[in-house]
């Protein structure tokens, strides 16, 4: 019943987004269930617009390494985070 939020960061530094795969959107957590779910609305709500929100390359970022490191490593070392976010996205 909540948005769901970080306890802990997965991933110890910005040079480690770069090694995460991409999740598979039809089998990989809860991207099936919201997928499914829209298209079922788009179909019983003839005419409604069905939006699903994603989250950026950044806020997964801050998600997955912590905001502090992030902001660092932007100004320590701006050339890894550039690619880090690509990748993300």
């Amino acid at each position: 019943n909540r948005v769901p939020s970080v306890i802990s960061h997965p991933v110890p530094s910005v040079e480690g987004l770069l090694a995460i795969d991409p999740p598979d959107p039809t089998r990989a957590g809860r991207i099936p269930v919201i997928m499914e779910t829209a298209r079922r609305l788009v179909i019983e709500c003839e005419g409604a617009a069905v939006f699903i929100p994603v989250c950026g390359p950044l806020a997964l970022a801050n998600g997955l390494v912590g905001m502090d490191e992030v902001l660092c490593t932007m100004m320590e070392d701006p050339e890894l985070v550039a690619p880090a976010l690509g990748h993300l996205a």
